[in-house]
Formats: structure tokens, C-alpha cells, sequence
């Protein structure tokens, strides 16, 4: 979709209040019937063809909120997305979906993801697999002559 300069839709406003012919003024200045006429009634209205613009921001999610749930995670980690949307509407009075929560623990770089810090090994069918902090499994056959990194 074109979009036209303000001069643009100005001028052809103009040339349209003094001629009166919509059909031709669209001809000339080449644009649509329907956008002449979306411009001379803005024109009308406000003596202005100025583009609208909107700030898309979420009405439900306050900075105040987010706030709470980032150090509510900080102190209870392990509370599930749910239970988040619960807290939220009991302190807050609004419902927010798990989603929405998950929405903003992203925007923050907050990841709810678990390190394992236990060492052990693991047999499985005579293979023992070392696994580390959950880097990488090593399969050991041999443990003479092996490195661990």
C-alpha cells in the first residue's frame, strides 16, 4: 500500500475545495476516490491530513506488575506460570494467562530453567555415562588412558 506525503493529500484537499469534482481531482493527482474523500473529511474536521499514530502498549501489564513477578521469581524460582497468574490476580485484581506471564519473564531475559549440579554416574547396559552440569554425556568403555575435561 502507497503512502502519500501530508503536501500531497493537502494539495489535492485543496485543489478539490476550489474545483468540486471528485472523480477529476482523483484523475489528476492520481489516488484513490475513496482516500480523496477519507482526507477531505479528515480536513474538514481538523484542518489536518496527519497520519494517526498509536502506542501499542499493553493495558492489563503495568510496570508495576512486571516488577512483582520478576522478584517474586528472584525469591521463589520454583512457582509455576499459573500459580504466577493466581498471585497476580489476587494482588492485582487483573487475569493474566500463563502465557502472558511467560511474555514477560521473556522480555527480561528470565529463563525458568533448572542447572543440574549433582555428579554421578549412570549405568545403562554396562556403559557408565558421566554427566556433568549438564554440559555433555560422556560414555566411558575404558576407564584407563581417559580424560574428563
Amino acid at each position: 500500500m502507497k503512502q502519500h506525503t501530508e503536501d500531497y493529500k493537502i494539495n489535492a484537499v485543496k485543489y478539490y475545495v476550489k474545483h468540486h469534482d471528485l472523480r477529476e481531482t482523483c484523475k489528476i493527482f492520481r489516488c484513490k476516490y475513496q482516500s480523496l474523500a477519507r482526507w477531505v473529511k479528515t480536513y474538514k474536521h481538523s484542518k489536518s491530513v496527519k497520519r494517526k499514530t498509536r502506542k501499542n502498549h499493553n493495558l492489563k501489564i503495568t510496570p508495576k506488575i512486571e516488577k512483582y513477578i520478576k522478584e517474586y521469581v528472584k525469591k521463589y524460582p520454583t512457582t509455576t506460570l499459573w500459580e504466577y497468574a493466581k498471585l497476580i490476580k489476587e494482588n492485582f485484581g487483573v487475569q493474566l494467562s500463563d502465557r502472558s506471564i511467560y511474555n514477560i519473564l521473556h522480555k527480561h531475559k528470565i529463563t525458568r530453567k533448572r542447572i543440574r549440579s549433582k555428579y554421578y554416574p549412570e549405568k545403562r547396559e554396562g556403559v557408565i555415562h558421566i554427566i556433568i552440569k549438564r554440559i555433555f554425556i560422556c560414555p566411558i568403555l575404558n576407564l584407563q588412558g581417559c580424560k574428563i575435561l
